[in-house]
Formats: C-alpha cells, structure tokens, sequence
C-alpha cells in the first residue's frame, strides 16, 4: 500500500527531520519512495511559543495496515526521537501522521484517513500536491492540485536546503 506521511518538528528540524528519514529507511517493512518539499511556517495556534514549524511529506509503502502503522511504527519512530505526550498545537521534536493510505478510508475516534487536516492546511496539501499532483482525495473525489490550488502559499517557505539534503539521502539509499 502506498501512504503518504506527513512530517514536522520545530524543535531543531534540521536534525529531527533527517533522523526520522533514517529511520523510515532502516524499518523492515517500509519503503521511503518519495520526499516533497519541505517548507518554514509560522505556528499556527501554537501554544508553546513562537518557533517555526517545518513541514513536508514522505512517500511511502508498505503491507502494514493504517492502524499498526500509525499506532505501532509512527509513534515507536517519534518517541525514539524524543517526542513526549503533549498537548495538541504545542511544541515537538518530531510529529508523523499518516496523511492518506491510497484509496482507504477510516473514521475512529484515534484514526481518520485520509486525514481531515489535508483540505485545510497549506503545509499538507502544498507539499502532496508537490509530490503527488495526481493523487486523488477518496473522499472528495479532487486531486491533490486541485485541493492545494485553493491554498494560500504566502505562509510557507520553501526550505530548499533541507528538501535537497533529505531527496539526496533518499536517492543514496541502496534499492532493495
């Protein structure tokens, strides 16, 4: 199944996000087959401060399930990079979400997919649409260009330095 993870931190991104792209890669059962762009944002709601967030997309596939994905991979992944429990909007070294799983749709209290945010947020649905113009919202029925044409895009950056130094470690790894 392909998914696409959606990827930030603003606490030291330059290393968080690089981390857990070495650890997507080392994991067994998945493969990163694609980066978008990466973008500086502004926090939005944030209630820890002013520093910003940065955030992109990993492609990837896998056989896992969304559930065990999310529940048994993603959060292993971000407590190994220090993540904490913490409240919603606020500070973390690195957050991984699954942004959508293909055509597959799921509505549980602790898991929806594709994920709501994605129609509203520019730093999701600019990246995806970056990486996957085509990839078409099971729910909506749109593209992913269509979805991030609506977007304001004066709120993001493009970090062009971290985006080339996370595409050159991708294209580095050995297929396998």
């Amino acid at each position: 199944m392909e998914a696409f993870l959606g990827v930030g931190s603003n606490i030291r991104p330059e290393r968080h996000i690089p981390a857990a792209l070495e650890l997507l890669l080392a994991h067994p059962k998945l493969a990163v087959i694609g980066v978008s762009p990466f973008y500086r944002t502004a926090p939005v709601g944030s209630l820890d401060g002013d520093a910003e967030f940065v955030n992109g997309l990993f492609a990837i596939t896998t056989p896992l399930a969304p559930r065990p994905l999310k529940f048994g991979v993603l959060r292993a992944l971000e407590a190994r990079l220090g993540r904490s429990p913490t409240r919603r909007r606020g500070a973390r070294t690195i957050d991984l979400d699954i942004l959508a799983c293909g055509e597959r749709v799921v509505d549980a209290p602790d898991l929806k997919l594709p994920d709501p945010d994605w129609v509203e947020r520019p730093f999701l649905a600019i990246p995806l649409a970056d990486l996957a113009p085509d990839f078409v919202h099971p729910l909506t029925g749109e593209t992913a260009a269509t979805i991030a044409a609506r977007m304001d895009r004066r709120m993001l950056c493009l970090d062009a330095a971290l985006t080339a130094a996370l595409r050159g470690r991708l294209a580095a790894q050995p297929p396998r």
